[in-house]
């Protein structure tokens, strides 16, 4: 199957309906809705649809993402041009650029926090054990 205009238009829809960003990445919370996007597209039969939760996703994540971040840097870098009136597909992939970047950000808030969450419980471990092993001594 060779991915269309028409196509990605559907799959943006479905993408910004059912907003697999909204859950953590790697979760399998948002794996379902990877699914769910894919079920509701194979589902489809005005233009057949016949893919993989794992083609849908890199057909996101990998491609259209990547694609309209590089668009959206050329147009700002170029002077003296006004951009067109954003299409529908160009909002769709906007909207998905900005919950993509701020998942990413909030998983690296979290991962930060785990961090210090470890850090945090190494450093009482280590106290815990020199209080046992100042008490060994002072036995001896």
């Amino acid at each position: 199957m060779y991915w269309t205009k028409d196509l990605d238009l559907l799959l943006i829809r479905e993408v910004l309906a059912v907003d697999p960003y909204s859950q953590l990445k790697g979760s399998r919370e948002r794996a379902k809705l990877w699914e769910e996007i894919t079920m509701s597209l194979n589902s489809v039969s005005a233009p057949q649809f016949s893919v993989t939760v794992r083609s849908v996703r890199d057909r996101v994540n990998l491609v259209l993402i990547k694609k309209h971040k590089k668009k959206v840097s050329e147009e700002n870098k170029a002077s003296g041009i006004t951009p067109d009136e954003p299409s529908e597909f160009e909002s769709g992939m906007d909207e998905i650029c900005e919950k993509a970047e701020a998942a990413e950000r909030d998983q690296q808030v979290i991962s930060e926090e785990r961090k210090a969450n470890l850090e945090k419980e190494k450093k009482q471990a280590e106290d815990m054990r020199a209080k046992a092993l100042e008490k060994v001594g002072e036995t001896k």
